[in-house]
Parts: structure tokens; sequence; C-alpha cells
């Protein structure tokens, strides 16, 4: 069983907008998944397309199919997302 998902085209979430815009990920001879068969096979980062192993990867807090499946990210995009939706969320508290 090879790859089970995999796109080109996918949405990101803007956490300061409050909406999904069209993001073309970043692949070339790797490409960016959401699930496969083996944690050793190497994807692409969806975020920065380094490679990096499935099973050291997250789920995209950003990233995600049309249907809101997300794709893999490496650790340092993740820690990156978690940081703009914190931010994100600081700027909606103050405007409270």
């Amino acid at each position: 069983m090879n790859k089970i998902f995999s796109a080109r085209v996918a949405l990101r979430w803007d956490p300061y907008h409050g909406k999904y815009r069209p993001y073309v990920l970043p692949e070339d001879e790797l490409k960016c998944s959401l699930l496969e068969d083996r944690m050793d096979k190497v994807i692409a980062c969806a975020g920065c397309g380094k490679p990096v192993k499935f099973g050291e990867s997250f789920t995209s807090l950003e990233i995600h199919t049309e249907s809101g499946f997300g794709f893999m990210v490496c650790p340092m995009c993740i820690d990156q997302e978690t940081e703009r939706a914190r931010a994100a969320e600081a700027m909606r508290q103050e405007k409270e």
C-alpha cells in the first residue's frame, strides 16, 4: 500500500482573519501527506517542504483539505502554527 491521500492544492487557515485561503503545497520529489501506512516513510512537510518522517510529523493546525483533514508538518512548522494561533487569540482577547 502506497500513499493513501495526496494533493497539490490545499486550504490554509488564517488565524488572524478567521478564514481559509488557497494554498499550494510544497511538493517536488517528495509529496505532502495526510496518512501513510508506514511511520518511517519520508514525506514533505506541508509547511516548509523539508523531508520529515511521517512518525515524527504533526497534523497541521492550518493546512487542510477541503474536508478539513490536516496535512502533516514538521516540528518547526507546528511550533510556528501554534505561536500564530496563540498570537491571534491574544489579539482577539485584547479587542474584547
